[in-house]
């Protein structure tokens, strides 16, 4: 199993990146103490999942800092889900 630990410094949150080989599902994003981590299955890893997982990502990092998402003024979202993705893919070279 392949592992990478990447900080978000505005939140000071660890994201905690798995790839392993099998999963029920392309991909598992859930918290764990003051961390997020995901899980993603090694076949499936693509473009369009790295964009699908960085939303769930994000918002388990709002979440963990009571940052309720804001659907009107929502750049502060779109900022964190585009540092994730691009994290993401550093990682994986996609």
């Amino acid at each position: 199993m392949k592992s990478k630990t990447i900080n978000i410094p505005i939140y000071d949150i660890d994201l905690v990146i798995k790839v392993v080989k099998e999963l029920d599902c392309k991909a598992i994003v859930y918290i764990k103490g003051s961390n997020v981590y995901a899980e993603l299955e090694k076949k499936s890893i693509d473009i369009e999942t790295l964009v699908h997982e960085s939303v769930h990502i994000a918002n388990r990092v709002l979440y963990l800092c009571n940052v309720t998402p804001d659907f009107v003024n929502d750049e502060s979202q779109a900022y964190l889900t585009e540092y994730i993705f691009k994290e993401l893919r550093n990682v994986f070279a996609v």
